[in-house]
């Protein structure tokens, strides 16, 4: 009995001590950096490299971890946490201090790429630029196509003013359609959801990818032809509970680009001023005084008290010469019931485009929540946006909430929550080109009258409701002639426009057996829209009444099977992904408005349409269905080569030729990884990428469908009728197909101090879907094909860097530059030219389409006639319009090539200076190249509101004043033998014949260069914060700008940058800029 205990208590001694030799103890602290300053992590994951089951623990409040039984063999710890990058750490003696980076800061770099996969940044082979939030928000730009532009290489940029309230937009490396020379947009995708760019907060972004070829798109189908924006949005991180509070406060001002002549006076008497003073019997007059023009000399335009008036039947300004001693009555003169009723002003100078608008003042506030913990992240976040707009009655809301969640229900599954909400209102945004309502601005650039003082008539309503304006028929008829009141105007139209965005996605992935993981997803983007036109009676208009709704949803579902495994000692790895998905898509869109007027004036109601209303709806449903894949293989973290491929089935094509299939292959090698022993280069990739994309048509393309008669397109014996498309279907129709190819290299030198990106591409877009005019005979107008090929190639650079980086400044500066040649190769067999669009008021602009040469080439009809050297042809007149013994030639009905839409250069650069807590960041981005018209500059110049028109000749005197005094516009030509002439003519004729016959002199160059962002923030120092005791981890204030200086314009008058993708710029919104702080709170 006693041997058999000793032997007993033997064996468990030796099985205690083999125990206690198998297994040992380990403990460590888990920190991570939040503002500069190291955090503990609560509930970071601690788990013993290859053990299973698992064998680990779970950090406390103070980030710390103790594995009492770590197996003796295990090496190494595997540790991580929501948000952060996962660090494998040697298990060494004594306490082990891990410090946890974001997944933003890993030298291994993860990038976000189509659907949402993460690959390793040194894996993919094509162009993926990445844009931190902090760069995108640091002015607080409340849009994002504003706040990319200048910051994405081989971006074109269409900006728009911010009265308009709208965002700007991008295209990603030229436009592949030959319809549209601007190009399309490329997709936004949020968290997985593909949505609209407005319905982006810029408060919940943490970080945007720009994928741009069709290798990095492909897996986006159709839909991602045009390159995609991936934007992952802010998440929770760190363990701790986390508060942001931030409040922006702007002020917009009207940013005046016109040059606007001060020293003649409204109406067209100028003209005759100069063609008497040619005349012997008037040389010692002078005939462009008011005192000659207006008074019983001449124009006979005198008032009882001896002060003149205006020849208001003329909205130019081609008067007499100001004279602050003459006396001149304005249109509220001769009304009885204004305040300045008989009092006449002096003859001065009085316009001010500034008084059309007020201080626009915007105030935007975000708050967010964000906790994560053992197996859970979660972050809440709420903006609020109130803008009163630069125009009065004016304004525009901007409301976000984002939801968004992550949670482990067991060591198998992974769920993630994701929604956000969006409400866009704008009432009364500006426009561009002629709309009364949207853009009183062109009234006052284009014609008007320069001696007009706009505060005169701000008190715009009389007694009986009519409205008081500056331009009146006459002194005794006071109605409106051809300008209504602009502060009316302004008032009694309003447009609302509203979109409401609801985005969700529900993601849940599986983890199984053999690196396996299943998911599926679930992405819904229901959008709601409705838009009102409320417009009461006016002198120049009637009552009006418009009202549109529209739904869309847009459903896509999708499930996923991944693969991930490493081979040969980790050697090889492979990563492998598979798909398949169905999207729906349904539209339903109603809208009427009245005709005639109202049958009671302010009675808003379709019903109260004095005519029969129009009313129209329509719906719009189509389904795509889709099986893709995507693979990428690594071999000794230097070599890698991804796959990816693509079928959609697509209701909108033909039922035989639904199917497409496409996909693109890159291949990447890291070369740094063959210079090891060169400490200076860290980062050295060589990439090249080919893939193919297609894309389709719009819904019922490929379907006979039948228009109806209404008011608007001819009821047929008063009665409704049904009619067939005029265009004749194509049932063999197929997709448009875009092969792209590049070529790129990265680096990044002396610890990343400085780094470049430079790559070159090439897209051929073939198979576009076009409408070609047929003959008449055929009982069609058009007819339906594939047609052309569209070339877009080129290089894109960017560089950056920090010179300078000591203990307390650092200077970081950023570039980019991008030149993009487009050109149709090909267009059709039996047309080698396409017509996209045109314009005029007496000969036409075009744009167009012609085989070889760039999208976009803008043609005119008629010119000045100039010879082989583009010396103006002059020839001999009499008139005593032109005054100088020579008029011009006209080439008339001749078209001419005179420019392309396209840019040859587009670009920005960037400067970041930070000493201690102060921070100063500006960007800028330009445009070298391009043309287009400018009606601005054409019709200013034709009545003589802008300075060219009154600007002094090479005699010292003014043009408009008469030839024989010094005046006349100096013209250098050559006669009709080619003998070189010299004349001088008058400046309203001439000015006015070269607005209407010389259409070459309209057409500019976009050039400019602008400063687009402007901050100076001050971070309070961390300790001063911590002894207040409330809470507050980090604090700062900033000054901000938005458009605060446009440095260069080869477009005079106007902003190029602002006019977004029109090659006819027919009357720019009012520009502006904004100047404003901002504070931000951190708990």
């Amino acid at each position: 009995m006693e041997k058999k205990l000793f032997s007993m208590l033997a064996a468990l001694v030796m099985w205690v001590g083999i125990a206690s030799a198998q297994t040992s103890s380990v403990t460590g602290v888990v920190t991570t950096m939040e503002d500069g300053v190291s955090v503990p992590v609560i509930g970071a994951t601690v788990i013993v490299k290859g053990t299973n089951p698992p064998i680990g623990r779970v950090t406390d409040i103070d980030g710390k971890f103790t594995i009492d039984d770590c197996p003796s063999s295990a090496t190494t710890l595997v540790v991580s946490f929501v948000g952060l990058r996962t660090e494998e750490v040697a298990i060494a003696p004594g306490v082990l201090n891990i410090m946890l980076k974001s997944a933003t800061e890993s030298l291994d770099e993860v990038v976000v790429t189509a659907q949402g996969l993460s690959r390793k940044e040194k894996s993919i082979g094509y162009s993926a630029q990445k844009v931190d939030g902090e760069k995108l928000t640091a002015a607080r730009q409340t849009d994002l196509g504003n706040a990319m532009a200048g910051k994405i290489a081989g971006a074109r940029f269409f900006g728009k003013s911010g009265a308009t309230f709208d965002s700007g937009s991008i295209v990603l490396r030229g436009s592949t359609d030959f319809t549209s020379p601007a190009g399309s947009e490329p997709i936004y995708v949020v968290d997985g959801s593909i949505t609209n760019k407005n319905a982006v907060n810029m408060d919940d972004v943490e970080s945007i990818n720009v994928l741009k070829g069709a290798a990095a798109t492909a897996l986006y189908g159709s839909q991602g032809g045009n390159g995609a924006v991936i934007i992952t949005t802010k998440g929770a991180s760190g363990g701790k509970g986390r508060i942001e509070v931030s409040h922006t406060l702007t002020v917009d001002k009207y940013y005046n680009h016109f040059d606007m002549q001060k020293q003649y006076g409204g109406g067209s008497f100028g003209y005759d001023g100069a063609v008497l003073g040619n005349r012997d019997a008037y040389k010692d007059i002078d005939t462009m005084s008011p005192d000659f023009l207006y008074s019983n000399q001449y124009g006979e335009m005198v008032n009882p008290d001896g002060s003149y008036y205006l020849d208001y039947g003329s909205d130019e300004s081609w008067g007499a010469r100001y004279d602050k001693n003459v006396m001149m009555a304005n249109a509220n003169y001769f009304d009885p019931t204004s305040s300045q009723y008989g009092k006449a002003k002096p003859f001065v100078h009085g316009l001010d485009l500034g008084d059309l608008f007020q201080t626009g003042i915007a105030n935007t506030t975000n708050v967010s929540f964000a906790k994560s913990g053992k197996d859970y992240s979660s972050r809440i976040s709420f903006t609020n946006s109130q803008r009163d707009g630069l125009y009065q009655n004016s304004d525009a809301v901007r409301r976000y909430l984002a939801l968004k969640t992550t949670f482990k229900p067991s060591d198998w599954m992974n769920v993630s929550l994701d929604y956000k909400y969006t409400y866009r209102r704008d009432h009364n945004g500006a426009t561009e080109g002629y709309d009364t309502a949207g853009n009183v601005l062109y009234s006052y650039l284009q014609w008007g009258h320069t001696e007009v003082d706009l505060k005169d008539f701000k008190d715009y309503k009389r007694p009986d409701g009519s409205f008081r304006t500056w331009n009146i028929i006459s002194p005794s008829n006071l109605s409106a002639n051809f300008h209504d009141n602009p502060f009316a105007v302004l008032d009694i139209y309003n447009r609302y426009t509203t979109y409401r965005w609801n985005v969700f996605t529900g993601d849940v992935d599986f983890i199984l057996p053999f690196n396996f993981k299943a998911g599926v997803r679930v992405i819904g983007n229901m959008r709601a829209h409705d838009s009102e036109t409320t417009r009461g009676a006016g002198a120049l208009f009637t009552s009006y009444f418009y009202a549109e709704q529209g739904h869309v949803s847009d459903l896509t579902v999708q499930g996923r099977l991944t693969w991930s495994d490493r081979f040969l000692n980790d050697r090889l790895s492979v990563d492998a992904a598979a798909f398949i998905e169905q999207k729906n898509y349904d539209y339903k869109y109603v809208y009427g408005n009245t005709n005639s007027g109202l049958i009671l004036d302010g009675f808003f109601n379709i019903g109260a349409s004095k005519d029969a209303p129009s009313v129209v709806n329509y719906e719009q449903h189509y389904k795509t269905r889709s099986i893709f894949g995507t693979a990428t293989v690594g071999f000794d973290d230097t070599y890698f080569l991804d796959g990816s491929i693509r079928n959609d089935w697509d209701s909108r094509l033909p039922i035989t030729e639904n199917s497409f299939l496409y996909g693109g292959l890159s291949a990447s090698v890291m070369l740094n990884q063959f210079f090891k022993d060169a400490e200076w280069l860290n980062y050295w990739k060589l990439r090249g990428s080919f893939a193919q994309v297609g894309s389709t048509l719009s819904a019922y393309n490929t379907l006979m469908a039948y228009n109806y008669t209404d008011g608007t397109n001819y009821k047929y014996n008063n009665m409704t009728a049904l009619y067939p498309s005029s265009t004749q279907l194509n049932p063999n129709i197929k997709p448009t197909i875009s092969t792209s190819y590049e070529v790129g290299t990265e680096f990044r030198l002396f610890d990343n101090r400085i780094w470049g990106d430079i790559n070159y591409y090439r897209r051929d877009t073939k198979n576009q879907i076009l409408n070609m005019t047929v003959a008449p005979q055929s009982g069609y107008s058009s007819r339906q094909l594939n047609s052309g090929l569209v070339r877009n190639q080129g290089i894109e650079i960017s560089l950056g860097g920090t010179p300078v980086k000591t203990k307390n400044f650092q200077w970081d500066i950023e570039a980019n530059i991008a030149k993009n040649e487009n050109e149709l190769v090909r267009l059709n067999p039996e047309i080698d030219t396409y017509l996209l669009e045109g314009n005029s008021f007496y000969y036409y602009w075009y744009i167009k389409a012609n085989e070889g040469r760039p999208l976009g080439e803008i043609t005119t009809m008629a010119r000045w006639k100039r010879n082989e050297d583009g010396k103006l042809i002059l020839r001999p007149t009499t008139s005593e319009a032109w005054g100088g013994g020579w008029q011009p030639s006209y080439e008339l009905n001749v078209e001419k090539t005179v420019g392309n839409f396209q840019p040859d250069w587009t670009g920005g650069f960037s400067t970041d200076l930070k000493y201690k807590n102060i921070r100063l960041a500006a960007s800028f981005d330009f445009m070298i190249g391009g043309k287009m018209v400018s009606w601005t500059n054409m019709w200013s110049t034709g009545s003589g509101t802008n300075a060219e028109s009154a600007h002094i000749n090479d005699k010292g005197v003014n043009v408009r004043e008469p030839i024989s005094k010094g005046g006349g516009v100096r013209v250098d030509g050559v006669d009709e033998d080619g003998k070189p002439v010299t004349a001088y003519m008058n400046a309203y004729q001439y000015y006015h014949y070269l607005a209407n016959y010389d259409l070459d002199e309209w057409v500019y160059d976009r050039s400019y260069l602008k400063m687009r962002e402007l901050s100076l923030t001050y971070d309070f120092p961390k300790n001063l914060l911590k002894k207040a005791g409330i809470g507050l981890n980090d604090a700062s204030i900033s000054f901000v700008a938005n458009n605060p200086w446009l440095i260069y314009s080869a477009c005079p008058n106007v902003d190029p940058s602002e006019t977004g993708s029109n090659w006819l710029e027919g009357g720019q919104a009012a520009a502006t800029r904004s100047f404003g702080f901002t504070v931000k709170l951190g708990f």
